[in-house]
């Protein structure tokens, strides 16, 4: 799991811990607590191959410790979320809490942000599939097109016939492309659409 630990406290008393580690508390609350400044900050430490992530805000000190490769956004936002509810009610924070909330931050299908970037990219993985093959046919038309002027060279009925293939290609390439543009402005208002909903707040 991504995010390991989490610690509530308010400098003497422990609030909440999940999952329990004596030793790791006793190293938080004796050596970690008294080095830092008791007003509202919030910073990242380094340990190893993990980051410890600590809050203090009013009179609570709150810790997780995470994998390095986790964005610390969802660290911070799973800090955010047990800070506001334990300022609402004490109570709500124990052991139990944290551990669904450390079930629901540690699965990459809740963080909408990921799971948007996921989608972006697979929509940019079809338009680049979509441009390489209006490329390739591109590139078989222009080819196309030097045969017929190459056989137009031969005499007067070919050169009229190459003509006539050569507007017609170049009028099929017209329309490939306008159909591409048209293909590209759908996929750009879907990312727009999703992005909406996403970013901006339903109205209740």
């Amino acid at each position: 799991m991504p995010i390991k630990y989490f610690l509530v406290t308010d400098g003497m008393d422990i609030i909440a811990e999940n999952p329990s580690q004596q030793k790791l508390q006793q190293i938080l609350m004796e050596k970690v607590i008294p080095k830092l400044a008791r007003e509202n900050h919030k910073r990242v430490l380094t340990n190893e191959d993990s980051n410890i992530f600590v809050k203090y805000s009013g009179k609570y000190y709150l810790f997780t410790i995470a994998t390095q490769d986790i964005k610390q956004r969802v660290c911070w936002n799973l800090i955010d979320e047990v800070e506001n509810d334990l300022l609402k009610n004490q109570r709500t924070v124990n052991k139990n809490y944290l551990k669904e909330k450390l079930n629901f931050y540690n699965n990459p299908e809740n963080d909408k942000i990921q799971k948007l970037q996921n989608e972006i990219d697979r929509v940019r993985d079809v338009m680049v599939e979509n441009v390489d093959k209006i490329l390739t046919n591109q590139q078989t038309m222009s080819n196309l097109v030097e045969t017929t002027e190459e056989l137009a060279q031969q005499g007067d009925e070919f050169h009229k016939g190459g003509k006539k293939l050569k507007r017609s290609m170049q009028k099929r390439l017209i329309i490939i492309i306008i159909i591409a543009l048209i293909v590209i402005s759908i996929i750009i208002a879907i990312i727009v659409i999703v992005l909406l909903a996403v970013f901006v707040p339903k109205s209740k």
